[in-house]
């Protein structure tokens, strides 16, 4: 009998990075290797894929209301799921599988919806109002680029991170000579000024920074660095940096030891700073991360 989050496929059990009902289903499979668009013959099959290529979906007035297809990512590869034209997949111009991911495309005749792909979609990005004015938004606003400010300037998420724990990335474009990776509150609103409120990791020392008080930490940091960030805001607020794939300050969130700041403010957002000409591209989907998510933590909704 398989276990909740698997189906039996073609007499095999296949575990979904979604949540089943305990119980079976079954679906006739058919096995791709290349680019390929979804056609109304593939209405509840699953599409086993392999190689990097893109699966493209037809328009969804093409088809009848409440049809659906299965995709796994059964290779080493990345599968990009792209909706015709402008058409979207849960909010998103497209979704990427990463290695066995798997997840249900339904449509209702406007839009597509991955129903069960867990940290395949994520409704995070940068704000387009809690940002300075120097700052410009690009690649549906997960890249923001700030562009020769006078000083320091800020720009955060446009939603709170919800009573979770939570890791996400951000990776360090260009410049970076003096920048941080952070957190801030919702008191912090003045984003053309250093966004030390609430915890800070800077770029040019290494130092943690929290509320205008810093000390020695870990790595200095710059352009082309990926800076992933953990946070535990189910109780004691605590955060977590690393660079490119360390846990910086001998820290582990898994174990929750020696975390950089705790007793943080449990309204917090994922937000970046700099003082010169510097860009960032957020990843808060898991398909997108270059580090493994800490056990026990997971993407961002």
């Amino acid at each position: 009998m398989p276990q909740s989050g698997a189906v039996t496929i073609d007499g095999n059990t296949v575990y979904h990075s979604g949540n089943f009902t305990a119980g079976a289903a079954s679906f006739p499979t058919v096995a791709k290797s290349g680019a390929y668009t979804v056609t109304a013959a593939d209405a509840g099959k699953l599409i086993v894929a392999t190689g990097t290529w893109p699966l493209g979906l037809p328009a969804t007035a093409s088809l009848p209301n409440g049809f659906p297809v299965l995709v796994i990512n059964a290779g080493g590869g990345v599968i990009t799921i792209d909706p015709a034209g402008s058409e979207l997949v849960s909010g998103a111009l497209t979704i990427t599988l990463a290695s066995m991911q798997s997840v249900i495309l339904v449509t209702d005749n406007s839009a597509w919806y991955a129903i069960g792909g867990n940290g395949l979609v994520s409704s995070q990005m940068f704000s387009t109002m809690a940002k300075s004015t120097t700052a410009t938004l690009s690649n549906n606003n997960l890249t923001i680029t700030f562009t020769s400010p006078s000083g320091w300037v800020a720009a955060r998420a446009v939603n709170a991170i919800p009573n979770m724990k939570a890791y996400f990335e951000f990776i360090c474009v260009s410049g970076g000579t003096d920048a941080a990776v952070c957190v801030v509150d919702s008191a912090f609103t003045n984003f053309e000024t250093q966004p030390t409120q609430t915890a800070a990791y800077r770029s040019t020392n290494g130092f943690k920074q929290n509320s205008g008080s810093s000390g020695a930490y870990g790595s200095t940091w710059a352009a082309g660095n990926v800076v992933g960030v953990a946070v535990d805001n189910t109780g004691p607020g605590s955060i977590w940096f690393r660079k490119d794939g360390v846990w910086q300050g001998s820290g582990d969130p898994a174990a929750g030891t020696n975390p950089a700041f705790t007793g943080l403010s449990s309204s917090l957002f994922p937000a970046v700073g700099a003082s010169n000409s510097t860009a960032f591209t957020a990843r808060f989907r898991a398909a997108d991360l270059s580090g493994s998510i800490p056990s026990g933590f997971s993407t961002l909704p």
